[in-house]
């Protein structure tokens, strides 16, 4: 890992774990309170299933385009400190 990429790291880690309330939340994932507790009561899943090679199926269940927008900035920031 280059010395950049440590020094984002540690600045998202830093930034994380600041976070003390719901509004910082908010704001580190740019979001507004409201829309991030419906996202959390009723999270949007599409579900289909896939075909497996041994002919079952799978089932997927994707999370809807701003869930996963938010999942994904998320996800930077938890990399970052595990």
């Amino acid at each position: 890992m280059d010395k950049k990429t440590r020094q984002r790291h540690q600045h998202n880690k830093a930034v994380f774990c600041s976070i003390r309330s719901i509004r910082s939340l908010c704001s580190l994932l740019r979001t507004d309170q409201r829309r991030l507790l419906l996202l959390a009561r009723q999270p949007p899943y599409r579900v289909f299933t896939v075909p497996k090679k041994d002919g079952g199926e799978r089932q997927i269940e994707a999370p809807g385009a701003e869930l996963k927008k938010i999942l994904g900035r998320l996800n930077n920031y938890l990399q970052s400190v595990y």
